[in-house]
């Protein structure tokens, strides 16, 4: 099951062979959910890259390595725009309190 068991250094490597051909597709993805915004689609690459890696050991081999990238993105993405939201409704709580 995964990359359980594996030594570290391998695993990144893995991880590194495996993940930077999608890095590109990743970054055009960011690019049209921040409607074009650059420096936060490199952030949200950057987050999902991360969070991808962590997981890496229980990704299964075999199976489709560019729709699990893609669908951590999406996830980064809506974590993102939750953590906005709360601090919308936080800066508008903070103006109407007397």
């Amino acid at each position: 099951m995964g990359h359980e068991g594996r030594e570290p250094v391998s695993v990144r490597a893995e991880f590194e062979s495996a993940v930077f051909p999608h890095l590109e597709a990743m970054a055009r993805l960011a690019r049209s959910l921040l409607r074009g915004n650059q420096a936060d689609a490199q952030d949200l690459v950057q987050d999902a890259a991360l969070r991808a890696f962590r997981a890496f050991p229980r990704f299964q081999p075999g199976t489709n390595l560019r729709a699990w990238l893609f669908r951590i993105l999406r996830n980064t993405y809506v974590d993102l725009l939750r953590r906005k939201g709360r601090r919308a409704e936080l800066a508008e709580s903070l103006e109407t309190a007397p």
